[in-house]
């Protein structure tokens, strides 16, 4: 099967994950480090070779504590403000899937 492709630019990809506080107007730049990461962990998560995804978008924001948006029940989490990144990629199937990080990538979520 072929590689995915990213986007076409005009599609607006909708992210599902409310419970951020507000753009992160001064973040620097998605590194490719954490863009790895991200794209990493989601490979192991759906079971694939790391070459079956695509980079399709990211958005800098501050979420609403650590969670980094990906609340897990019956879990604690600090309540500060978290700055980092919502990062979209597509499957071979063209489906959507988020990885949510905090600033440096030392926390990453998958949130199916």
């Amino acid at each position: 099967m072929p590689a995915p492709t990213a986007t076409d630019p005009a599609e607006e990809v909708q992210y599902p994950h409310a419970d951020w506080l507000r753009a992160w107007d001064a973040a620097p730049p998605l590194s490719q480090s954490v863009r790895d990461k991200a794209a990493g962990l989601l490979a192991e998560r759906l079971g694939v070779d790391v070459k079956a995804i695509a980079f399709v978008e990211y958005k800098a924001l501050e979420w609403n504590d650590a969670s980094i948006g990906c609340p897990r029940p019956g879990y604690a989490y600090a309540q500060v403000i978290t700055p980092g990144y919502a990062i979209a990629f597509r499957d071979q199937a063209r489906a959507l899937h988020f990885v949510n990080t905090n600033h440096d990538g030392s926390r990453l979520a998958y949130c199916p």
